[in-house]
């Protein structure tokens, strides 16, 4: 009895972690796993930032830049004037000059208006690289979710086939003890058995796999949990206003970009090739600088002095005052080589139209491809259901004829197989056609999240 009781403990206790090891989640909630998991949305949104920060550093090109600078001098003393009549020494040990100066550029060809409307095209294109990373995520999570809900429902479909073999199989073997069935019968029952044990091993690799990619996703341990996901699946009418338009499209957004960015390249490429004109404005200080020597007068001229008169010269030299310039530079020579360049930025903006123009019939393309998957999965959805309706009757006549033995055992387990094969076409035309779906929205950029 306590031994009993040990293992009825024992048991409650896993059944009670398995619960707790196992969530249930719908796609949405899936969606929002992914997106906080995903490393290269993380990586996206670095790449936003940093766009917004080089805007914030380029505007600051706009206002006037102050600098600050100090020198300060230490060499050996230097003799100006060697004479009979005396030496005079210029002493610069610790001489020094120091200074600020505030530079305003007045103009420079547009070349910062024109770098600063360029950071505002880097944030948009990182947005809209970052909203096309999104929509990538969202179809792979649907396509890896419902592939999930695909296989769980097959491996419940080949579960109930399986009970219901070993059911029938219960029968047959009691008909074949009392003559009503011939070991024929047995075989063909074992035969089937072992082929529904052999799709159930394939499937449930299938589900093991599906799991584990979901997992990655959504940033769960596989080992650790066990996701049960919803399987509702809500099959919507077609939709009757099916659209073809790419404009929203984020590939379609960030080619008009590179396009404008093209342009404003033309424009800063001629900048520099045009005249700048910039303010200066600064103060500055020096001293410490001095004169020293001796020097003996003789004779002035041819005329003498007598006595000579000595003179001593000890003097330090001290500056300080404002500065204003005003800088002019006009390129000349240089305007051979500028034609050339900026010949080359109008032939770069002419290769982004004919890419974008290329570019965007391939995206058509893709529109309509999508559009004949959406169509023909609605219509598979349909034709796989009369099929499912037809097997289903099918099978529940060969049951009824099979109890009152007018119908022989190959032909319900034929009925058997084909009701099993048309409820997994069916579970798979559905599931299918939700991932077309999700495909289509992001063609054609409409996927929001």
């Amino acid at each position: 009895m306590k031994n009993s009781i040990i293992i009825f403990l024992i048991l409650l206790l896993s059944l009670s972690l398995k619960a707790q090891d196992t969530v249930q989640l719908n796609v949405l909630q899936c969606h929002e796993m992914a997106l906080r998991n995903s490393r290269e949305l993380q990586h996206s949104e670095n790449a936003v930032q940093q766009a917004k920060l080089t805007r914030k550093a380029v505007l600051t090109n706009f206002f006037p830049q102050i600098e600050g600078s100090a020198t300060g001098i230490y060499t050996k003393d230097y003799n100006l004037i060697h004479a009979p009549s005396g030496d005079i020494d210029l002493l610069i040990r610790g001489a020094y000059m120091c200074g600020f100066q505030l530079t305003q550029p007045i103009y420079v060809g547009g070349k910062i208006r024109n770098g600063y409307r360029l950071t505002k095209i880097g944030i948009e294109a990182a947005e809209e690289q970052q909203r096309m990373q999104r929509a990538q995520i969202i179809v792979d999570v649907e396509n890896a979710y419902w592939t999930y809900v695909a296989t769980l429902e097959k491996v419940s479909l080949l579960e109930e086939y399986k009970n219901m073999l070993e059911t029938l199989r219960e029968q047959v073997e009691n008909s074949v003890d009392v003559g009503m069935a011939t070991d024929y019968d047995l075989m063909q029952l074992k035969a089937a058995y072992s082929n529904i044990l052999y799709q159930m091993k394939r499937t449930q690799s299938g589900v093991a796999l599906c799991r584990m990619a979901l997992s990655r996703m959504i940033g769960i341990d596989y080992d650790s949990v066990y996701i049960a996901p919803d399987n509702t699946i809500n099959i919507a009418e077609m939709p009757s206003n099916i659209s073809s338009d790419i404009s929203e499209r984020p590939e379609v957004k960030l080619m008009n970009l590179q396009l404008k960015a093209n342009k404003l390249q033309v424009k800063m490429t001629v900048a520099d090739y045009l005249p700048t004109l910039g303010l200066g404005l600064g103060y500055i200080w020096f001293g410490n600088i001095k004169l020293k020597g001796d020097f003996l007068f003789d004779q002035i001229g041819l005329l003498p002095i007598n006595p000579p008169v000595s003179y001593h010269l000890d003097k330090e030299f001290k500056y300080d005052a404002p500065v204003v310039m005003l800088s002019l530079k006009v390129p000349i020579t240089k305007w051979w080589e500028g034609s050339y360049n900026i010949k080359k930025a109008k032939l770069e903006v002419e290769n982004s139209r004919l890419d974008k123009e290329r570019n965007e019939e391939l995206l058509q393309l893709e529109v309509r491809q999508a559009i004949f998957k959406l169509e023909e999965g609605y219509q598979l959805i349909e034709a796989s259901k009369l099929a499912l309706d037809a097997a289903t009757e099918q099978l529940r006549m060969a049951n009824n004829r099979y109890e009152v033995s007018l119908t022989p055992l190959s032909d319900f387990l034929d009925a058997q197989l084909k009701w099993q094969q048309a409820k997994s076409d069916y579970i798979e035309a559905q599931t299918q056609y939700l991932i077309y779906q999700i495909d289509y929205k992001r063609v054609t950029g409409a996927l929001q999240e």
